[in-house]
Parts: C-alpha cells; structure tokens; sequence
C-alpha cells in the first residue's frame, strides 16, 4: 500500500503504467481505508519533514485527505504542530487544512498541541491564521495553562490569553506550573512565572482546596518554585481551607532543600506551636513523622533534616515573640523548660558537626538511638 502511494506521489498521472497497471495502484490507493493505519501521502511527507515541494505533491494527488485523521487520532496539521514543521504548517493551512479540527485522542487541536511542544513559531502561525486563543481542554485549562516555554507565554499574552483565567478546580496558570517538575526541570517555568506575574497574574489566587500558587509549590515539594513565588511577592503566611501553610506542608511532607528554602522567608505570623483542627501543632506532626511509620507521601527524616527543621522553629519562635506575636505560648514554653532545652539541644549538634566534620545530609535519623528534645 506504502509503496503504491509513493509511486502514486512520485508519478501523478501513473504515465508510461498499462491501464491494467493504473487501476491496480488505484484500487489499492482506495482500499486503504480499511487498513487499520491510515497513513496519507500528506500525513507521511510532514512526518518525514519532506520539503514543501514534495508535501505539494501529495496535496495535488490526495487534496480529500487533508483533514484525514490517522489511528492515532491525528490529522496532518497536528502533526506538523506536534514536530514544529513550520513549511508543512504553512502549507497545510494554504491548502485549507482544518485549524479548529481535534484530535481523537485528546481533543487537543493543533494550537494546542504546538503550544505543549513548545513551538513559538508554530504558534504563532497557527495565531494569525484564526486559531482561537481562548480555546479550553476538557479540564477547562487555557492555552496559558499548558504553556512553559517563556516565549510561547509571550506569544499568548500578546494574543489576548487573560493571565488570571481558572481551569474547573478554580486554578490559573501559576497554581500549574507549581506542579510541572523537580530540581532543573522545576528552573524553567520561574521565567514563565515572572512573565505571568508582569502580566497581572494573581499569586494570591485560591482554587477550589483554598491553596495559593505558594501554597501548592510548598504542598507539592517545589522548593525553588515557592521560593521564586516568594521574592515576587507571595505571602508565606497564607493557610489553605485544612488550617496547614508552607511550614505544615514541609514538616509533613518534605525535605532538607525545602526547609532551607523556608529559612530565608519571613515567615513571622506562623505560629508553630498553634494546634489545628487535628489538635496537632506543626512540632507535633513533625515529631510524630519522626518517631512512627511513614505514611506514602513521606521520605525517611535524615540528621540534617531534623537539626533544621528545629533550628527553623526556634528562630521563628524568636520572631514572632520579638514582633509581640504569640507570646502566650512563649509563657507556656519557657515554664516547662522547654526552650531552654531546645537551644541546648541545638548548640550541641552544632558542636557535634563542627567537632566531627560528618556530613548529616543523607545519614538517617534513627528515633531509637538518636536524642531529641522533647
């Protein structure tokens, strides 16, 4: 069948073929709609990034199949969308492909599919052709929600995408990046995010769980993202619709290089001896993740983590009370001994690593012979 296209692309009137000849490529041509991989002369040349003459070629032979979609679901303009062919793109549209079509599968269409691979060219081809910028997908995210690429992110601002546009839980586009990736590939949507921002996007903004992009960054172990969002104006303070802020959030579920981040916010008017509606403080879930069974969420405590987490405490004890905040439990702590017992407790580990050099960083706290106060 392949090979009867191809001669079929490559010899448009089958000249110098026997008419018994002719009609067998034809009928084969024709027949291919039952073969369960529809493959096009059109649909095969984009995905060869064949040249624009060629895709011409096949457009002159096989004009019905432009909008023919494959058994992956896909038409020949996503296809181009999804490699970024901007020659095959601009054919395509020339010649009337469908730019509104979807695809089968994800009932994305090819502004969207170009916008998630990342194409600003394409997608700004697709832009000035009439793509709809105000498109949704079926979870009512907007094109700005699927974006990451910083200059896609421009590209849609300037076509009129509201920054502040919320998918069906009541999230804009911030509260996803959030959530997008981990360590390096975590660095390149904070440029995506400062470009949102400029461009009036809420960060204080509360989806339906009450969580602000900060909030979900902290929920969600993205360290550098909640910081970023800090320094562009965050509050830190914020609490979701459970009572738990970034310092819950953190104590609960997460690590070192998130609890480094929290040191270098203001997080004064976190109280972190107030009990939630658990009738636990963030010490108390702290300690209890120290001392019993992981739930799924939850790494194994190391050293580091532990020191850190109560030198965090203990300096925001000192600001807030500094600040005049939340001096009843200062009262209830310093009668039963127990900031004093904390400061020494600290002072000795800061000892014991000066002392010993040991990296604590990935040596495990084991609750049955390491000491902590209580």
């Amino acid at each position: 069948m392949l090979v009867a296209r191809r001669l079929l692309l490559s010899n448009p009137n089958l000249s110098g073929l026997p008419d018994e000849g002719r009609r067998i490529i034809l009928r084969i041509v024709a027949d291919d709609d039952d073969d369960p991989e529809v493959s096009t002369l059109i649909r095969d040349s984009v995905l060869a990034n064949s040249s624009r003459a060629v895709l011409k070629k096949a457009l002159a032979v096989e004009l019905h199949e432009l909008n023919t979609i494959d058994h992956i679901g896909h038409a020949p303009l996503h296809w181009a969308a999804y490699r970024g062919h901007l020659d095959a793109g601009e054919t395509l549209i020339q010649a009337g492909a469908s730019i509104e079509l979807r695809t089968r599968c994800t009932n994305y269409t090819a502004l969207q599919i170009a916008v998630l691979r990342e194409h600003p060219d394409m997608v700004s081809l697709l832009l000035d052709n009439g793509a709809d910028a105000e498109i949704t997908d079926r979870h009512g995210c907007t094109l700005l929600h699927l974006a990451s690429s910083v200059r896609v992110v421009q590209k849609l601002l300037a076509a009129g995408v509201r920054p502040n546009a919320t998918c069906l839980t009541g999230k804009n586009a911030l509260h996803h990046y959030v959530t997008l990736g981990r360590g390096f590939t975590e660095m390149r949507y904070l440029s995506a995010m400062s470009e949102l921002v400029s461009a009036g996007a809420d960060y204080e903004l509360r989806d339906t769980d009450g969580h602000s992009p900060i909030l979900r960054a902290s929920l969600h172990g993205s360290a550098s993202t909640m910081l970023h969002l800090y320094f562009l104006g965050a509050t830190a303070t914020a609490v979701d619709s459970f009572g738990y802020g970034v310092l819950h959030h953190t104590a609960i579920h997460h690590g070192l290089h998130q609890l480094q981040a929290l040191h270098t916010m203001d997080l004064r008017g976190i109280d972190p001896d107030h009990q939630g509606y658990n009738g636990l403080s963030v010490v108390d879930d702290f300690e209890t993740r120290m001392s019993e069974p992981l739930m799924l969420t939850q790494t194994r405590l190391t050293k580091a983590e532990v020191f850190t987490f109560y030198a965090l405490v203990s300096d925001l004890r000192r600001r807030n009370w500094e600040a005049g905040l939340f001096l009843y439990s200062k009262t209830a702590l310093e009668a039963d001994g127990r900031i004093g017992q904390l400061r020494k407790w600290l002072g000795w580990q800061w000892q014991r690593i000066y002392d010993s050099g040991e990296d604590f960083a990935y040596q495990e706290w084991d609750p049955d012979v390491d000491q902590y106060p209580d």
